[in-house]
């Protein structure tokens, strides 16, 4: 059973949220499934950030690493501040006021 286990993307990966739109999650988003079973047939539901979502668990399974706190880069690797605050800033899932008003969030 997958229900309390988090993981973390490998590739983009298709998920559901609640008004049934489709998402494509980026790679690294962190996953936590919060139930076996989803509303829908074969699929789980997981939260990212403070989204609920509907996935099936062999995408998730598949394309997810669950020991993620394990990787680190290898010894002497160095990213760049600015790639680093790039790569922050697009795996921080919207919040739910981002998405109810997301012409509020465009500058």
């Amino acid at each position: 059973m997958l229900t309390g286990r988090r993981f973390m993307l490998m590739s983009p990966t298709v998920a559901v949220d609640v008004r049934r739109d489709i998402l494509i999650l980026p790679v690294g988003s962190i996953l936590t499934v919060t139930s076996g079973t989803s509303a829908e047939k074969g699929m789980i539901e997981v939260t990212w950030g403070d989204r609920k979502l509907a996935m099936f668990g062999s995408d998730l399974t598949e394309r997810g690493e669950e020991n993620f706190q394990n990787f680190y880069p290898p010894p002497g690797f160095q990213i760049h501040k600015k790639f680093a605050n790039y790569c922050r800033t697009i795996l921080t899932p919207p919040s739910s006021a981002e998405l109810q008003h997301p012409s509020a969030s465009l500058k």
